[in-house]
C-alpha cells in the first residue's frame, strides 16, 4: 500500500505556521500534488474545557492521537501536513513534568506506547522558528493579546522546545526572523519536496 510523507509543523508561537501552512496549501495544489493538511487541535477544543487545566491536556493528547490513527490510513495523497501534532503534544506532556511528574511521564509512556503500536509518529518534525522580540512584535502588529506570548514565557518556551527535539532524529528547520512569508513558503516546500528525490 503506498504510504504518504507525513509532516508534522510546530515551533514559536507567531512564527508564521499556520500562515505558511495556507501559502503551501496554494503551492502544492498548484503543483497537482495531493495533500492532506490537518488543522491544529487547538482549535477543535469545546469551551466547557478549562484552559491549562490538566483536562485540557488530556483532552488535546486524545484528539491527537485519534487524528494520527486516522491519518494513517490515508493512502491517496502524496503528503499529510499536520498543523501542531503528535510531537507538539508530546512535547507539552513533558511540560507538565514540573506540576505532576506522575501524570506526565504517564501520558508520555502512553504516548510512546500507542505510536509504537500504531506507527502513528509522523515521519518528520519541521520546526519553524523565530527571534522571541520578533514573535512579540507580530503579536502585537496582529492586534492581539500580548498576554500568552510574553517575552519570558517565550524564552522559556524556546529553550524547552530546543531541549526537546534533541531528542528527534528526523527533523527540519527553518527560521522565519527574516524571511517574507513567500520566502518561506518557497524553501519550506522545496525542502519537502528534495525529501522525495
Amino acid at each position: 500500500m503506498k504510504r504518504p510523507i507525513v509532516i508534522e509543523f510546530s515551533g514559536l508561537p507567531n512564527s508564521g505556521k499556520t500562515t505558511l501552512l495556507h501559502n503551501l496549501e496554494e503551492l502544492f495544489k498548484s503543483n497537482n500534488i495531493s495533500t492532506i493538511f490537518a488543522q491544529e487541535p487547538g482549535e477543535l477544543i469545546p469551551n466547557s474545557i478549562p484552559k491549562g487545566s490538566i483536562a485540557q491536556t488530556l483532552w488535546f493528547t486524545l484528539e491527537t492521537l485519534q487524528r494520527s490513527l486516522e491519518l494513517s490510513f490515508e493512502s491517496d495523497v502524496d503528503f499529510i501536513l499536520i498543523d501542531r501534532g503528535f510531537y507538539n503534544q508530546l512535547f507539552w506532556s513533558t511540560i507538565y513534568d514540573e506540576q505532576d511528574a506522575e501524570y506526565s511521564q504517564y501520558i508520555c509512556s502512553f504516548m510512546e506506547k500507542f505510536a509504537e503500536m500504531y506507527h502513528v509518529k509522523p515521519d518528520y518534525l519541521y520546526i519553524i522558528d523565530v527571534d522571541v522580540d520578533e514573535s512579540i512584535k507580530r503579536r502585537i502588529a496582529s492586534g492581539e493579546p500580548v498576554t500568552f506570548s510574553k517575552k519570558d514565557f517565550l524564552q522559556n518556551y524556546k529553550r524547552n522546545f530546543e531541549n526537546f527535539a534533541k531528542g528527534i532524529d528526523s527533523k527540519l528547520y527553518i527560521d522565519t526572523t527574516n524571511l517574507s512569508k513567500q520566502q518561506v513558503a518557497e524553501i519550506v516546500f522545496n525542502t519537502i519536496i528534495g525529501i522525495t528525490c
